[in-house]
């Protein structure tokens, strides 16, 4: 019995060394359990996989992995990602805070960046006050009552952002761009095409002008004005000693004329300016006869309406002829009224 014993013993004895020397001589007296904080999943540890080319074995049993290294496969992100991912697979974060509150730090990206959601915004808080700006943009490009996108100003306190009045700029899908406030260009400001300000009924032209739609209109006054001139003792012989030229192209709407006694009878011509001289065409299809009840030729409300040639060429002259004269007049009385065009 006493050899039975024995023998068992040396047997199990026997067994453990060769199971020990499996394992490879060093076997952990407990087992490696991995799992997430929150305890799911959670399982025992017996082989922890790594990408390729990132494990380096230093010595039997010292293993170093590299997260940063070059040779990292483009397939996982690195956490210094100095070499551009070129994998067209996606990084999925649910939330992800960049620094620690200092009031000094930067994140810098280069190149572009995707915001992805059904209605996208992207916020900027002032974390001293609280004030914050925010972006948003209607994913599905349908006008709302601010358009398609808008800026706003509001506050965050740390909870999310809170909308204070009306957006400070809007953009509907026209591609018109609104402001509601007052816009102040220090620069200058190039409009490619015309202003239109025909709906807002509160701007005036001010002083001889008139809003008309989108045009600034002036007033008659600005353009319209009246020759005054007068000759003594008129006789037939008197042509082309009245002279006047308009500053610019002009119209005339107008011609009177009278005298302190008697009668005379006058035409007008347009002279070119350099021969004075030489009579041009005439103004008056009839010669208008001027005497003391004052004589007048226009359109309408006037003694005739004989003006035949009533716009008068830049830098030509409209000259005064005297047909001729009766009872001696003294006094030659003449007006001449029209609009500079425009």
């Amino acid at each position: 019995m006493k050899k039975i014993i024995s023998s068992f013993f040396i047997i199990l004895f026997g067994f453990n060394i060769s199971f020990a020397q499996v394992s490879g001589g060093n076997v952990a007296t407990q087992n490696v359990i991995i799992q997430e904080e929150d305890g799911v999943p959670k399982g025992k540890l017996r082989t922890l996989k790594v990408p390729n080319t990132s494990l380096t074995k230093n010595a039997e049993g010292d293993y170093s992995f590299d997260f940063i290294g070059g040779s990292l496969p483009t397939t996982y992100l690195k956490l210094d990602q100095s070499t551009p991912q070129t994998t067209t697979g996606t990084f999925t974060f649910p939330s992800l805070i960049l620094g620690t509150g200092s009031a000094i730090q930067e994140f810098t990206l280069y190149g572009d960046a995707t915001l992805s959601d059904v209605n996208p915004n992207l916020e900027f808080r002032i974390s001293t006050d609280n004030t914050a700006y925010d972006l948003h943009f209607n994913a599905d490009g349908a006008n709302d009552p601010w358009g398609v996108w808008q800026l706003w100003k509001g506050t965050d306190t740390g909870t999310g952002f809170s909308i204070v009045g009306s957006p400070i700029m809007w953009g509907d899908s026209s591609k018109n761009v609104y402001i509601p406030a007052s816009l102040s260009v220090v620069g200058s400001l190039i409009l490619t095409t015309p202003l239109d300000i025909s709906s807002y009924t509160n701007l005036t032209g001010g002083r001889s002008m008139t809003m008309n739609g989108d045009a600034v209109d002036a007033d008659a006054e600005l353009y319209t004005t009246r020759i005054n001139c007068g000759l003594e003792s008129p006789v037939a012989t008197d042509d082309d000693i009245l002279q006047w030229e308009p500053a610019g192209a002009f119209t005339i709407t107008e011609v009177a004329c009278s005298t302190d006694t008697g009668t005379a009878t006058i035409n007008f011509n347009e002279n070119v300016n350099t021969t004075p001289n030489t009579a041009g065409t005439a103004i008056l299809n009839a010669d208008i006869v001027c005497d003391t009840d004052r004589q007048s030729s226009c359109a309408s409300g006037c003694d005739v309406n004989t003006i035949s040639n009533a716009g008068i060429t830049a830098g030509n002259l409209v000259s005064m002829v005297v047909t001729s004269v009766d009872s001696a007049p003294t006094k030659l009385r003449i007006h001449i009224k029209g609009v500079y065009d425009d």
